[in-house]
């Protein structure tokens, strides 16, 4: 201690013991006769004015009878120097930090050292001190005797010097270098951006401290530090990890002048359904006339928001116009366009999606526009309104197959596929058939009275395949390329009549008959017809017997049992008119005088009867006489 010092020796025993001190032994220069060090019952120690050394015996009297005791040695010497002792511990994520942050409060004790470096438990000083710089850094006593607290308020170096008033010789310099410890430091950004905040420092725990903004320039989270600029102006972020240790930097939002939009690889819009029913068209917005680099700033900023799924508040709008205005169609027939952000490049864009509408198909098909692109930031406090230029994209409609089914027999082979579309998209229409060896496609024909519609004719060709082959599953198919649309029209065969090889059994071609096993091989394949055509031919054969004995029963049933033709010779007459019959033929009788004869001309009786038996009569005169 030095001289003309107070102090207080302090015991584990206080309050729980008796404790007593006692002065033993002293040793001064003996040039005076006053005490060097005194002390009280309480422990309180008082040095001379001389330099010297005593010992101080402390006694601790227990109630139990035990007594505890302790011999101190007390020096009385003069201060050699002084130094600065930093208190404050600033830990780090990684590396070292060239500067103290700024904002940061540092706590430093100093201490008191004798010729031989040893350190002084109380000394009899005023502490003075003074910074180079009262504009970067504050500085005041600390709550505890020989401590100070310096607070740095702004970026720069500033050296800060304490002494003893009552000695000025003794005093210590230390050197306070001030930065920035927030990446990105000092960032000028534009209304919308993206900032990824990082910084380094931690708390003595290893804990990362929390983001806060003054203002409502920029929206940040806390335990992120994505933020976002929402208002033209000039705040301060701060990065806080304990009371003492933390910092910030400032970050200026300067209003959007200008604004890009990038086309990049999107060469036309349709509205073909795919995998794929929207497009994000990249927007950048700039403060400076010209095309920007993009609307985030921080290192690994894209890795960032990808991890922690940033939302975003849009500061512009999108807008799609037709080129070509249509009486019965708008743009919002065909897409919505909406503001998006994507997380996984940082990259403001806007989205463009189809539209479901199955009920326009047609309409659509023939319309012939482009659509245009345009962003809009809104007027706001210190912001004012700004308009991109259009950006128009080329529309191809998807083409529309009017025809839902194709139809063709081998009596009518021929039939055509009606599409509706326009002149550049039917230019790239495909059209291929499933099987070239039984569909032939022809040359595409336009309508006379809808040029919107083209004709592609398909015809059937005639082979044997047709007939041996049950099920024919054919189909039409249209793609197109500028699109990447892709239509399949199925075809249905029918197939009228039989083949000309005459049972309708289809026979391979090149296959010769096979004599009897061919003709097994096609009853057993066909027996339900043959078995059809056999009832069919005994039915018949039944019908015609059954009616013929119908018939024909009848008159064998009214004929008398014998005739007179039909008698044996010698048999007795058995007609009651046999003896009135003459031996002659009736024709070779005389003729009545009162009755006319009959005759018959041009009648030769050798052509049926025998009349060399017959004897004339004299009288009997032929009419050809």
């Amino acid at each position: 201690m030095t001289p003309n010092t107070e102090t207080v020796v302090k015991t584990n025993r206080d309050g729980t013991a008796r404790v007593t001190y006692k002065i033993i032994r002293e040793k001064g220069d003996g040039k005076t006769s006053s005490p060097l060090v005194s002390v009280s019952e309480t422990g309180q120690v008082t040095s001379g004015l001389i330099s010297g050394q005593a010992t101080l015996l402390v006694t601790a009297h227990e109630d139990f009878g035990v007594n505890q005791t302790l011999v101190i040695l007390i020096k009385v010497k003069p201060v050699s120097y002084l130094m600065f002792n930093l208190d404050t511990v600033i830990r780090t994520s990684e590396g070292h930090l060239h500067t103290i942050p700024v904002g940061t409060t540092l706590r430093y004790t100093i201490s008191y050292h004798d010729d031989v470096g040893e350190k002084f438990y109380a000394v009899n000083t005023k502490l003075k001190y003074r910074p180079s710089r009262f504009d970067l850094l504050q500085v005041s006593p600390g709550s505890v005797n020989g401590t100070l607290v310096a607070r740095t308020t702004d970026v720069g170096l500033t050296v800060l010097k304490v002494w003893d008033k009552l000695n000025p010789r003794t005093s210590d310099y230390i050197k306070i270098n001030v930065g920035y410890a927030i990446q990105p430091m000092q960032a000028e950004v534009v209304l919308g951006e993206v900032i990824c905040l990082h910084s380094s420092i931690l708390s003595e725990q290893g804990y990362k401290g929390e983001w806060s903004a003054e203002g409502s320039a920029l929206t940040v989270n806390p335990r992120s530090g994505i933020a976002v600029a929402t208002q033209v102006g000039k705040t301060f972020v701060h990065y806080t990890v304990s009371n003492d240790i933390s910092t910030y930097t400032e970050i200026i939002v300067a209003p959007v002048q200008s604004i890009h939009i990038v086309q990049d690889n999107l060469k036309s819009l349709t509205n073909v359904v795919s995998r794929s029913r929207s497009w994000s068209i990249p927007v950048i917005l700039s403060k400076e006339q010209g095309i920007g680099n993009g609307n985030i700033m921080g290192s690994n900023c894209s890795g960032i928001l990808s991890s922690e799924k940033f939302q975003v508040t849009f500061p512009y709008r999108c807008e799609l116009t037709m080129s070509r205005a249509h009486s019965a169609l708008s743009v919002g027939d065909l897409f919505k366009v909406s503001p998006d952000f994507d997380s996984q490049t940082g990259q403001y864009s806007c989205k463009v999606t189809q539209v479901d509408n199955d009920l326009l198909q047609q309409e659509i098909s023939t319309l012939e526009t482009d659509v245009q692109l345009q962003v809009t930031v809104t007027q706001r406090e210190h912001q004012p309104k700004v308009m991109s230029t259009l950006l128009s994209v080329p529309f191809y409609p998807a083409f529309h197959v009017m025809t839902t089914e194709l139809l063709l027999s081998n009596l009518q082979p021929l039939s055509s596929i009606r599409v509706s579309s326009v002149r550049p998209v039917r230019d790239e229409i495909k059209v291929v058939a499933s099987d070239p060896s039984l569909l032939e496609i022809l040359s595409q024909e336009v309508d006379s009275q809808t040029p919107t519609i083209v004709h592609y004719p398909v015809r059937l060709l005639e082979k044997v395949a047709l007939w041996e082959l049950e099920n024919l599953e054919l189909r039409v198919e249209l793609t197109n390329g500028l699109t990447g649309q892709h239509h399949a029209v199925p075809v249905r065969v029918k197939l009228i009549g039989q083949r000309q090889d005459g049972l309708g059994v289809p026979q391979i071609e090149g296959q010769k008959d096979s004599g009897w096993s061919s003709l097994l091989t096609v009853i057993g394949h066909h027996y339900q017809t043959w078995l059809f055509m056999l009832l069919c031919i005994i039915a018949t054969i039944s019908a015609i017997v059954i009616g013929y004995h119908a018939v024909m029963g009848q008159k064998y049933s009214a004929a008398p049992p014998q005739s007179g033709a039909f008698l044996q010779p010698g048999s007795p007459p058995t007609s009651p008119y046999y003896a009135q019959s003459p031996a002659y033929p009736s024709w070779q009788r005389t003729p009545s005088p009162g009755r006319p004869s009959l005759w018959s001309s041009g009648y030769d009786p050798q052509d049926s009867v025998d009349t060399s038996f017959i004897k004339r009569s004299p009288h009997h005169r032929s009419p050809y006489q």
